[in-house]
Order: structure tokens, then sequence, then C-alpha cells
């Protein structure tokens, strides 16, 4: 019998500060990313560049936030356009 390996998604493309971030899906864990998918509108869309901002004011680490935007990306809990 074969094992099954489960595959790890597909990368997205890199977030520049122009890319428009949409919600698609609530995230159940804990963490950075959960946090930093708490500070992305439900309805509507935001930039890289102002959900970074965004970040800042509540002291987030901002270096951070186009890795983890690309990671949400990668797991369907947003859209990158």
């Amino acid at each position: 019998m074969k094992k099954s390996v489960s595959k790890k998604p597909a990368a997205a493309k890199a977030p520049t500060a122009g890319t428009t971030i949409t919600f698609k899906l609530a995230r159940e864990k804990t963490g950075p990313k959960t946090e930093l998918l708490k500070l992305i509108p439900r309805e509507g869309s935001i930039t890289v560049k102002a959900l970074t901002e965004k970040a800042a004011a509540k002291d987030f680490n901002v270096e951070q936030v186009p890795k983890l935007v690309g990671s949400l990306a990668r797991y369907g809990y947003v859209t990158l356009a």
C-alpha cells in the first residue's frame, strides 16, 4: 500500500505594497497569522501598505506582514489581487 503524503499548498505570489487583500475565511488557530487576519476588514478589501500601517499601530512586527499575508493566501484565508 502506498502511503499518502500531504502536500503543502502551492506558493502564492509575493504580495507587494499595492496588492489588495480580501478576507475569505476565518482562522480558528491562534498566533501572529490570526492576529493579522483580525485586522483585515470582513467587507471590502485593504492593501498591504494600509494593513502594515494598521499593524504598526497595534505594535505588530511589520516586517512579517508581507510574509504572513502570503501564507494566509496560500492556505485560503485571504485572496490577493
